[in-house]
Formats: C-alpha cells, sequence, structure tokens
C-alpha cells in the first residue's frame, strides 16, 4: 500500500480535479450559460476536491521529506 501512495497521489488528485471540472462544464450547460458559481459545482465536489487536494500536499509532503512511504524491498537498486 505505501508504494501505491507513494507512486499514485498525481493520479488521485487528477482524477478528482477532473471530475470536479466536468461536473462544473456539465452544469454550466444545463444553466444555459449562466454563471452563478453557487449552483456550478455539485456541493459533493466543493468539498471532494479541497480534501483530495489536502490529501495530495500531505502524500507529496511525505515521499519528498520523510521516508514514512518507503517500502523495503520496493527499491530498485542497480
Amino acid at each position: 500500500m505505501k508504494n501505491v501512495l507513494k507512486r499514485e497521489y498525481n493520479g488521485f488528485f487528477a482524477t478528482f480535479i477532473s471530475f470536479g471540472l466536468l461536473n462544473f462544464v456539465k452544469n454550466y450547460i444545463d444553466s444555459g450559460g449562466i454563471l452563478e458559481l453557487d449552483f456550478l459545482i455539485d456541493p459533493f465536489w466543493q468539498i471532494s476536491v479541497p480534501v483530495a487536494f489536502v490529501i495530495f500536499i500531505v502524500l507529496r509532503t511525505l515521499k519528498k521529506k520523510t521516508t514514512v512511504l518507503n517500502a523495503t524491498g520496493r527499491e530498485f537498486n542497480a
């Protein structure tokens, strides 16, 4: 699990950004092009995207600054 978290945090965050953006575009089209920011992003995505961002920052910091995500036997030694 550590190896997955270490390698896939970018994809995790990109997934949430992509779905949030698709939700924004869908709601914008459904509203007839009216920019009402309260209604353009569903409440689920208003919460999920910032939470995913915080998780992204935590995982990135753990990868770059600590050895917490290092899994024994998973390193490539040439």
